[in-house]
C-alpha cells in the first residue's frame, strides 16, 4: 500500500489508511486482551476453588489423624443396650481426659454426645439403626446440618475470613462483568484493615461484621447480606466435630460385634 500511494502522490490517503488500520488493529486487539483477561481472571477463580477445596480437604485429613493420635489409647464399652436406646462410653482407661459418652436413641433417631470434648444433639427423627447413625456422621457436612444444639460446630480463624473475603469480593466484581479496579482493590485494602481491627464477632454458625465494614461489602455487591462467601466467611468445621465423628467410628468398630449380635 505504502509503494503504491507514494508511487502516485497518495501520500495522504497512504496517511489515513495507516491510521485507520492502527485504529482497527488497536480496537479489534483491545477486544481480544479484554477477553483473555476475563477467561484469564475466570482461569484463576476457577483454580482458587479447586485450591480452596484441597485446602480444606487438608484441614479435614489433618484433623482426623490428630483425632486418631488422641484416642489412640481408647477402648469402647456398652454401657447400655435396650431396644430403643444404646450407650457407648469412649475413654482411656488410664486417664480421665477426652473421654466420651455417646447415646444413640434409635427409637426417635438422636444423637447425644456429652463429655471432655463438649456436649452436642443431632436428630434425624425417625427411627434408625445403631450402624446407621453411626454411618451418618462419616460426612461432616451432613453431619452439622443435623445439630440440634452443639457447644461447638464451626470456628472463625482471622486468616480463614480473610481469605474467603477476598474471594467473596473479587466474585461479586467478576459477577458483574466489571474490571477489577484500584478503588475496589482500596476498599478491600481497608476491610482487611478492619479486620485487623476485630470489627467482628462470631455465633454458633455465622460471622457478623460492624457497620464499617457492612458499608464496604456494599460497593461489592449491594445484595452481599443474601450471599453466605460474605455472612459465612472463614467459617470452618470445628475440629471438636471431627473429633466426635471420628471417636464414634473407632468405638463402634470395637464393639459393633456386640451390638449387632444383640440386635
Amino acid at each position: 500500500i505504502r509503494d503504491f500511494c507514494l508511487s502516485r502522490g497518495l501520500g495522504d490517503v497512504y496517511k489515513r489508511q495507516t491510521h485507520k488500520c492502527g485504529c482497527i488493529f488497536y480496537a479489534e486487539n483491545h477486544k481480544v486482551l479484554k477477553k483473555l483477561k476475563k477467561s484469564m481472571i475466570v482461569k484463576i477463580n476457577i483454580m482458587s476453588v479447586k485450591e480452596r477445596r484441597i485446602k480444606m480437604s487438608e484441614y479435614i485429613n489433618e484433623e482426623i489423624k490428630k483425632a486418631r493420635k488422641r484416642f489412640e489409647k481408647h477402648s469402647a464399652k456398652v454401657v447400655l443396650k435396650i431396644p430403643e436406646l444404646t450407650i457407648i462410653d469412649w475413654a482411656n482407661g488410664d486417664s480421665s481426659n477426652n473421654a466420651i459418652r455417646y447415646i444413640l436413641d434409635t427409637q426417635k433417631g438422636n444423637l447425644i454426645i456429652t463429655g471432655d470434648l463438649g456436649d452436642a444433639v443431632f436428630s434425624w427423627y425417625h427411627k434408625e439403626s445403631v450402624a446407621n447413625l453411626v454411618k451418618y456422621t462419616k460426612d461432616l457436612t451432613y453431619l452439622v446440618e443435623k445439630a440440634q444444639t452443639a457447644s461447638d460446630l464451626y470456628t472463625f480463624e482471622k486468616e480463614d475470613i480473610e481469605e474467603d473475603l477476598i474471594k467473596a469480593c473479587h466474585d461479586a466484581i467478576d459477577d458483574q462483568e466489571k474490571d477489577w479496579e484500584e478503588a475496589q482493590q482500596s476498599q478491600l485494602d481497608d476491610i482487611i484493615s478492619y479486620l485487623d481491627d476485630e470489627l467482628y464477632h462470631v455465633s454458633d454458625k455465622d460471622i457478623y461484621f460492624d457497620s464499617q465494614i457492612r458499608d464496604l461489602f456494599e460497593e461489592f455487591d449491594s445484595s452481599w447480606y443474601e450471599n453466605s462467601a460474605f455472612y459465612r466467611a472463614g467459617r470452618r468445621i470445628s475440629p471438636f466435630v471431627i473429633c466426635w465423628s471420628e471417636g464414634l467410628q473407632m468405638a463402634f468398630e470395637q464393639v459393633k460385634g456386640d451390638i449387632c449380635n444383640a440386635d
